[in-house]
């Protein structure tokens, strides 16, 4: 027992630091590409259509995510999704220092980048679930740590990427962010085992997962809160909180502050997931969580509270938001067949990256016609909203018994 049992933690272990580094490296890309678009055109309209081309087909790859799994199975999908991604990336500044790199043709690269990542997250979703079974382990005790990784790469990686552009510049930071891919891929290439051959369902991965999702009122309403909480959360990121930052605190690092502060509490909230959920009512335990990420936050903010206060708020919403996102994860691998979570993890990725992409253009638009406040208690609205719909799920009472 004492030789088997490294060998059998070894895959969720090389899967937990393949993830790492990929999403290091996507963290990079969020900073990365935009700031090279600007620099090599000069011309902010055509950075926003990379930026959106970007989304697109992150939200457009939910379409064959499942499928993808399918055929290739988890490992095969995500090793060819991070190698494909990397020559991508790697691609615009071979391009930019050998031919030049016409915009059409970045477009395509930023394009094909985006469009692998929804198939390469399904995939680590999907074997995240096998080896916790290979580490003898439940995918509650793993959901969290797994998360809290990722939040922690992206703590890592846009720090990163600011200060090798600064030091070497754009194009070099792009050649780091594919090399993250390259030794994702080769990581799962290497360490995790080889599969079985894949079940042949020749159903498309959109009918699956609605099948899926018609038989499951609770999935379903999880689903819809998490898609409100995107829209909600992707407002305050890239519009609400920069104008806070510029007409309120009047201070870049004040914001850095919070943000900072928002990033660790989730990494504490996924981490300790595992340890609360077995032990609390999960309906009960969810909507606290919800309650504490949206309202008591920007409740502070709205009504313009001393920056330490709203600090020590986002602190705790970043807590609330990790435990959330933990236990949602947990539920989902629940409550979906195996055979069938490529292809919801797929959708709702794409759903999720959908409401990323629409919360900024709502936050917008509703700061022409009204100040930063009534964004704020929007927010804080949309949590109140999205915790009574938890706390009103008999679905959610109980938690599974410990394993």
């Amino acid at each position: 027992m004492t030789v088997t049992r490294p060998r059998r933690r070894a895959p969720l272990a090389a899967l937990m630091g393949a993830n790492l580094v990929s999403t290091v490296g996507g963290a990079m890309s969020l900073v990365a590409l935009p700031w090279f678009v600007f620099q090599t055109t000069g011309d902010t309209a055509l950075t926003g259509i990379a930026a959106t081309c970007e989304f697109l087909a992150v939200a457009a790859a939910s379409l064959f995510a499942g499928s993808a799994i399918r055929h290739l199975g988890p490992r095969g999908t995500r090793v060819i999704s991070d190698v494909v991604a990397g020559l991508a990336v790697l691609a615009v500044p071979v391009l930019h220092v050998t031919t030049g790199i016409a915009y059409p043709l970045l477009l395509v690269l930023v394009a094909v980048n985006g469009l692998l990542r929804t198939p390469a997250v399904a995939a680590s979703m999907v074997m995240l679930a096998q080896t916790a079974r290979l580490a003898e382990t439940t995918t509650e005790t793993v959901s969290g740590p797994y998360l809290a990784s990722l939040e922690l790469a992206k703590v890592i990686g846009v720090p990163l990427a600011g200060a090798t552009i600064a030091l070497v510049g754009a194009p070099w930071a792009l050649v780091v962010d594919a090399a993250t891919f390259l030794v994702s891929g080769l990581a799962i290439q290497l360490f995790l085992p080889a599969e079985r051959q894949p079940h042949q369902d020749h159903r498309p991965s959109l009918l699956s997962a609605a099948q899926v999702l018609r038989a499951d009122r609770v999935l379903v309403r999880l689903i819809t809160i998490m898609l409100a909480l995107a829209v909600a959360m992707s407002g305050w990121n890239s519009v609400l909180a920069p104008v806070y930052g510029q007409t309120v605190l009047h201070s870049a690092p004040q914001l850095a502050a919070i943000l900072t502060a928002s990033g660790i509490g989730a990494i504490a909230g996924s981490s300790l997931a595992g340890i609360l959920g077995p032990r609390l009512d999960r309906r009960l335990l969810m909507a606290t969580a919800v309650l504490l990420a949206l309202v008591p936050p920007f409740v502070l903010i709205a009504s313009h509270a001393p920056m330490p206060a709203v600090v020590g708020a986002m602190l705790t919403a970043g807590f609330g938001s990790g435990l959330f996102s933990a236990t949602f994860i947990t539920v989902e691998y629940e409550r979906i067949p195996p055979a069938d979570q490529g292809h919801v993890f797929g959708l709702v990725g794409g759903i999720g990256t959908a409401g990323i992409a629409v919360g900024p253009l709502l936050a917008g638009a509703l700061l022409t016609v009204a100040p930063l406040s009534v964004g704020a208690v929007a927010i804080a609205t949309v949590g109140a909203t999205a915790a009574a719909a938890l706390a009103l799920t008999p679905g959610l009472r109980r938690p599974p018994p410990l394993q």
